[in-house]
């Protein structure tokens, strides 16, 4: 068997659904469950000096991934580790994927709805161009950003509507039970 790299053993870690951080002494801290501590506290004793090293070299994201070379960095939440967008995606930028600043239309943006007759974010919604899914709103809450489902030929699948246009869930059962 190949033994382990600091990498393979950083995402190791977090399949099983453990953490490694720098703790506040310097030293590699590391959260594992009671099952996969036998298997894993070797492996990170031998890799400690890369691990640290990865990790301090994610905690300065204006250098470049040791892996990849790459220079897009994110974390869960504070504290975690940083980690290289391109070894390993974001799962918050999932439903971003594709969207450029042209989309956008230089329009400031909130993702929660500024008010609460408006649909929620991720919610389905009925629009002039069909079934949608609501991504992000004017803070004056009067346009909403969605992602058509079935974009008509010629259209980006991002799109704004006005308020008034989009349709929600429930609106929508009201109307059919009306």
């Amino acid at each position: 068997m190949t033994p382990m790299t600091a990498i393979q053993a950083m995402r190791e870690v977090e399949r099983v659904g453990g953490r490694l951080r720098i703790a506040a002494s310097g030293n590699l801290g590391v959260e594992l469950p009671d099952a996969e501590t036998p298997r894993l506290v070797p492996i990170l004793r031998a890799l400690k000096p890369d691990l640290l090293m990865l990790l301090r070299a994610g905690a300065d994201t204006s250098e470049p991934c040791m892996a990849c070379g790459g220079r897009y960095w994110w974390r869960a939440r504070e504290g975690d580790p940083w980690k290289c967008g391109h070894c390993e995606e974001d799962p918050r930028v999932g439903p971003w994927r594709g969207v450029t600043a042209g989309d956008l239309g230089a329009r400031l943006i909130v993702l929660d709805p500024p008010a609460g007759d408006l649909p929620a974010r991720r919610e389905w919604v009925r629009t002039p161009m069909g079934m949608a899914e609501v991504m992000a709103f004017t803070p004056a809450g009067d346009e909403i950003f969605v992602r058509l489902f079935k974009p008509p030929r010629g259209w980006r699948p991002f799109t704004w509507f006005s308020g008034e246009r989009v349709i929600g869930e429930s609106e929508a059962a009201r109307e059919r039970w009306a």
